[in-house]
């Protein structure tokens, strides 16, 4: 048994409206559950690549803008790097080496950010992730 808060045949977005749930004579508690799954989980891009080391770690909040070096495996041409999921401008040195340039505007906050090198052809994904530390001045 459904028990909705307004009338589905007025708006049959009131059918999104439920108040309480009832199976077998017991209302089902509707809250959060921590071993919640998600049915039909989101695609995600293959892991393509790997990240082995990146130079500088990390930086300064506020610092002018950082070039970073990214050594792995699997990289492409037409791949780019990401930091905390904002594309950067990325130079290809070759199959294991990428270089890439935070600007300063994105150093604006302290925190870890995850580094990723998307490789959108042939066949799409990411890498592996790396993190990059921003710190207080």
């Amino acid at each position: 048994l459904v028990i909705l808060r307004d009338n589905p045949l007025e708006d049959i977005r009131n059918s999104r409206k439920i108040e309480r749930v009832f199976i077998g004579g017991n209302e089902i508690d509707r809250g959060f559950h921590a071993d919640y799954q998600v049915p039909i989980p989101r695609p995600t891009l293959p892991i393509v690549g790997t990240i082995d080391s990146i130079q500088p770690v990390r930086a300064p909040r506020a610092s002018q803008s950082v070039s970073l070096v990214l050594r792995g495996q699997g990289f492409g041409k037409s791949s780019y790097v990401t930091f905390g999921g904002s594309p950067l401008r990325t130079t290809f040195e070759s199959a294991q080496a990428l270089r890439a340039v935070i600007p300063g505007e994105l150093l604006s906050r302290v925190g870890t950010f995850a580094i990723e090198v998307v490789n959108p052809i042939p066949e799409g994904g990411t890498s592996t992730k790396a993190y990059f530390l921003v710190t207080y001045e």
